[in-house]
């Protein structure tokens, strides 16, 4: 079984990120939240919910809260890295399918654009290499 995590920039999402986080936890992954400046309760919820915390002060983007999430996760010796919007747009009922795409040697990385006429459009990539 592979170490997995779900890494989640998020920026103001104090109205979303406790229900969604909530929701998350029943998938048996380990949660990192980059709170990415918010002005909100955005990190005392994640504290709340006892999930890895990356605070920034000054809101620097998605792509650097990504970037934060991945070395934090490659630090830890994650395995599989699922990214997820701290909306709730992700739904994480999807997540047993992306393991296993994964786990059946399907793919090195799923890529999944949201629905587009309701289906989703799924992209994956068997062979990944570096440098």
């Amino acid at each position: 079984m592979n170490k997995i995590c779900a890494v989640i920039p998020a920026y103001n999402e104090e109205k979303s990120l406790g229900h969604f986080l909530k929701k998350l936890k029943g998938y048996n992954i380990d949660i990192i939240v980059i709170d990415d400046g918010s002005t909100d309760d955005t990190a005392e919820i994640a504290k709340s919910e006892n999930v890895f915390l990356i605070r920034r002060i000054v809101n620097e983007g998605k792509g650097k809260a990504l970037r934060d999430g991945f070395q934090f996760a490659l630090e830890k010796d994650y395995e599989l890295i699922i990214t997820l919007d701290a909306d709730g747009q992700h739904d994480p009922v999807e997540i047993p399918f992306f393991i296993k795409k994964i786990n059946n040697g399907e793919a090195g990385i799923v890529i999944v654009f949201r629905q587009i006429n309701n289906t989703l459009i799924i992209f994956t990539q068997a062979h990944i290499s570096s440098g």
